[in-house]
């Protein structure tokens, strides 16, 4: 389904997301020629049954070796900033932070192998906001992306991403 998803939309000159949590969605994805990987969170269940971050350089691998583009909603961490400030923390609350960590850990292995980011957020869950973008580009460099690297994910990769490149994303003559 996925390869006759991206072949229509290729017949259509459509780009293509896909909402990928887990390694094997990602590697599905990828394979199917998907351009852009939204969240690429890497999101598998522990032993004890609990969402957790998990690096897979394989999938990574893969994803480096693809044309696509990923995101990965870094700024989800400013809503846990407040958790950081507090003395005691719960056990929930310690494993939230330290999946926060993990994305941005991610994030930067990403980085390192390559792999073309765009700012892209979860804006619309909750105390995740329209007007807050700019969160993205700033956990971006806190992730590893310089700060030209920032601006580049979210005008010219953002542009390429959307199959838009051609027309807008950067300032040029004309």
């Amino acid at each position: 389904e996925l390869n006759a998803a991206v072949a229509e939309a290729n017949n259509l000159d459509l780009p293509t997301l896909a909402h990928c949590l887990s390694p094997e969605s990602i590697r599905r994805a990828v394979r199917s020629g998907i351009g852009c990987i939204d969240h690429c969170a890497f999101i598998v269940r522990n032993s004890r049954g609990w969402l957790e971050r998990r690096y897979d350089k394989a999938v990574a691998l893969e994803l480096r070796d693809s044309d696509s583009y990923f995101t990965m909603s870094l700024a989800l961490g400013e809503r846990l900033e407040a958790i950081r400030r507090k003395k005691q923390i719960t056990e929930n609350e310690a494993f939230e932070l330290e999946q926060d960590d993990r994305r941005l850990e991610i994030f930067g292995r990403l980085l390192d192998l390559g792999i073309k980011p765009v700012v892209g957020t979860d804006t619309g869950v909750p105390n995740t906001h329209f007007h807050e973008t700019f969160l993205e580009l700033l956990y971006m460099v806190k992730g590893g992306l310089s700060p030209e690297g920032a601006i580049e994910a979210a005008t010219t990769s953002a542009a390429q991403a959307m199959g838009m490149g051609d027309k807008i994303g950067r300032i040029a003559a004309g």
